[in-house]
């Protein structure tokens, strides 16, 4: 609980500079203005978790604290007879390319491993062709006709699903 508040910012800066060209600028930078909000909501979240053993991990920098985090557990909103669920994978900009998504994104198929869950798959913009690019060099691929309409900063958007049947190794992520 004590990493909430850093959790809700990095939370909100990912998303200001992942979906920059995205989403609409007003909505991105109005966002850390709802970060009260953004805090209880994460606070809300870590005690009533959204599904059976979901869980957010950090990636904390030896100077610069909390950098990045990635959620995971059952799955929410699943198609296909998927069972595991990566929820998201948040980097500060300054710390990405440089590894630690890879290492997220193998901490959360390590934890899906000890809920007993064979395969995962995740939501994910359409739009957002660098997280798309990533999620298929981890081995991922599209669930065909897995696709749902959002409503972001007043934008229609449509989020697709990735999976992985079996999890993927995480000796060479």
């Amino acid at each position: 609980m004590e990493d909430v508040p850093a959790v809700a910012r990095i939370h909100i800066a990912s998303w200001q500079t992942a979906y920059r060209g995205i989403l609409p600028d007003e909505f991105l930078d109005q966002m850390m203005d709802r970060l009260p909000n953004r805090i209880a909501r994460w606070e809300e979240g870590m005690r009533n978790p959204e599904s059976p053993g979901f869980a957010t991990f950090v990636a904390e920098h030896p100077t610069a604290g909390i950098i990045g985090f990635v959620s995971g557990g059952a799955v929410r909103q699943g198609r296909d007879g998927f069972r595991g669920e990566l929820g998201g994978i948040y980097l500060l900009a300054e710390h990405r390319r440089c590894g630690l998504g890879r290492r997220l994104f193998a901490t959360c198929v390590e934890h899906l491993r000890t809920l007993g869950h064979v395969d995962m798959m995740l939501w994910v913009l359409e739009a957002n062709h660098a997280a798309r690019r990533f999620y298929e060099a981890m081995g991922g691929r599209v669930i065909a006709g897995a696709r749902m309409e959002t409503t972001l900063g007043g934008q229609k958007m449509l989020e697709i699903a990735y999976g992985w049947r079996p999890l993927p190794s995480t000796s060479h992520p």
